[in-house]
């Protein structure tokens, strides 16, 4: 039992969140065409057994059907034939016409869900605090967006197809039930065998589908630890360790796939075998028991074929469903991870001025980062900070960011304390440069501007400060050229003088260069440093580098050690 409710949990999670994103209109709009092509076909179901009564010549068609033909005048076996084939040609064209806007509102409805569970995620990235994003693995954002992102698609079509298949056995099931009631007892009865089978294969399905899903995580990983060591691995001669170990993981992931579809053939086979049986005793027990009708007969093997169909489906959909709802579990255990920063419905003022610690603490994975910090930074002060790596530098800029927020003690600018709503105002006037520069796989314009309409002019005056403007008119498109995966067809100072010009071009209050201009000579630095100092008002810039010549370009100099600030 502990095993089976999380799973059902899952799945009706899975079933209100389709829900809730198909909307209240479209959603019943849904329903009425599924139902509708399930009400047409057994309709015309319906009229096969008068149909059937004529054309063996039982008589003409009777009950309520022969009254209501009767009535309009239909007497005759041949009239009311014609006049019957006339209305089931109608019947099976509308729900033709019915299947076509059923199939095309969910096809729509499925798209929009894996969107929306796309959007979900890259939502809760954005909005998430550093600290959660920080120890978010990348290989399971990748994972995510990717593979586990079509298989929440399937899961979609899988379970569509057996919202259609419940209601076509409905409807279908009613109607052997109004023809002839104790053989639909009797396949009812002989039908449940089938639900053992197909609920074990169900359980089954699940817990392949999270091996798969470990599976995928997996190569995901594999393939960006490959990707970023290749490199070093190419100039020691280890590669093929890498393939090694590449291919290890991929034949984890095709064992599971495999693995799923003996499950799933295993599964079709004795259901199928269940189907046909189940028909073949029906038909022998209502010839040999109940004396049905020939025209009684034909009409419920018909009947029996048509719910051979949608038991198929619910066979096949039903671990499909089961085995890829792992991936919106995933969806789900990711972003409740994701720790939202604090809401700000009215940001304050941004006021911009000297920058206070006041014996901060933070604590990074339990690990002490900063302790009893006090710091004082002037309005327009260029401050160099020194350290050993892992001394604290990068948490000491991050808290000053906002990226972090303090465990002890608090941050001030300007004398106003450093919360969510000051935080908000000041974001548009910082400028970041990581110890990694970071580009768009996109031009130098997008990177540069990151989207936002900047005149040509202004870019160029830019790159031409940051010691860029020859590089980038050199390029082959010039300002329209890409510059590759994160920037790889740049060097690597080429990067960081395309970064430093973005940040340049936000005209910052607050500039914070983390080894943002390692690969630069110093006379570079020293111009780069001069064109920031320039801006009017005249930014507060705080530099981490290892290099002394580096810091000698600040007004001032700390040190972070130990997670201690020593002014």
């Amino acid at each position: 039992m502990t095993a089976i409710a999380p799973r059902w949990r899952s799945l009706a999670g899975f079933v209100r969140a389709f829900l809730a994103t198909s909307g209240r209109a479209r959603g019943w709009t849904a329903i009425a065409a599924v139902a509708g092509g399930a009400l047409l076909e057994g309709f015309g179901l319906v009229l096969l057994l008068p149909i059937l009564s004529v054309v063996f010549g039982e008589a003409a068609a009777g009950g309520r059907i022969g009254a209501a033909l009767e009535s309009i005048d239909l007497h005759g076996a041949s009239q009311q034939l014609w006049f019957l084939l006339l209305v089931f040609a109608g019947v099976i064209v509308l729900r033709a016409l019915v299947l076509y806007r059923r199939d095309t509102l969910l096809a729509e409805l499925q798209g929009a869900f894996a969107l929306a569970q796309r959007r979900r995620v890259i939502a809760a990235l954005a909005d998430a605090q550093w600290t959660s994003l920080a120890r978010l693995e990348h290989a399971r954002i990748t994972d995510l967006l990717g593979s586990e992102i079509m298989r929440v698609g399937n899961a979609t079509v899988m379970l569509v197809q057996i919202a259609a298949a419940l209601a076509m056995l409905a409807v279908q099931a009613a109607l052997a039930f109004s023809v002839a009631p104790a053989l639909a007892a009797m396949v009812t009865g002989l039908s449940l065998l089938v639900a053992f089978p197909l609920h074990r294969a169900t359980a089954r399905s699940h817990a392949a589908g999270q091996g798969l899903h470990r599976a995928s995580f997996a190569l995901s990983h594999s393939v960006i630890g490959l990707l970023g060591g290749l490199k070093a691995a190419m100039a020691q001669g280890l590669q093929r360790r890498f393939v090694a170990g590449f291919e290890h993981v991929q034949q984890g992931l095709y064992d599971e796939q495999i693995a799923f579809v003996r499950l799933q053939a295993r599964s079709r086979m004795i259901v199928s075998l269940a189907i046909a049986l189940t028909g073949a005793a029906a038909i022998g027990l209502g010839v040999s028991l109940l004396s049905a009708t020939p025209a009684v007969l034909v009409t419920m093997i018909v009947i029996f074929s048509r719910l051979a169909g949608p038991l198929l489906t619910i066979e096949r959909a039903l671990p499909t469903l089961a085995f890829n709802l792992p991936a919106f579990e995933a969806i789900g255990e990711t972003t409740a991870k994701l720790t939202p920063r604090a809401l700000v419905s009215a940001p304050t003022a941004a006021n911009w001025g000297d920058i206070a610690l006041h014996a901060v603490s933070f604590r990074h994975r339990e690990i002490q980062s900063l302790t009893d910090a006090d710091l004082r930074i002037a309005d327009g002060e260029t401050l160099g900070i020194a350290g050993p790596s892992g001394g604290g530098k990068t948490t000491l800029v991050d808290l000053i960011a906002g990226l972090l927020e303090p465990d002890a003690g608090n941050i001030t600018i300007a004398g106003h304390a450093l919360d969510a709503g000051t935080t908000a105002a000041l974001r548009s006037g910082i400028a970041y440069a990581p110890q990694e520069p970071f580009l768009l796989h996109d031009t130098v314009r997008s990177n540069l501007s990151w989207s936002e309409q900047v005149d040509e002019p202004l870019l160029w005056d830019v790159l031409e400060r940051m010691g860029a403007a020859q590089l980038v008119r050199q390029l082959p498109q010039g300002l329209d050229t890409s510059v590759g995966e994160r920037g790889a067809l740049l060097s690597g100072g080429e990067r960081q003088r395309i970064v430093l010009a973005r940040c340049l071009l936000r005209a910052p209050r607050l500039l914070i260069l983390d080894e943002a201009t390692s690969s630069l000579d110093l006379a570079s630095e020293a111009l780069i440093l001069q064109a920031f100092r320039a801006l009017s008002p005249r930014p507060t810039i705080l530099l981490v580098s290892h290099r002394a010549e580096s810091l000698t370009l600040c007004d001032r100099i700390v040190r972070v050690e130990g997670g201690r600030v020593f002014a």
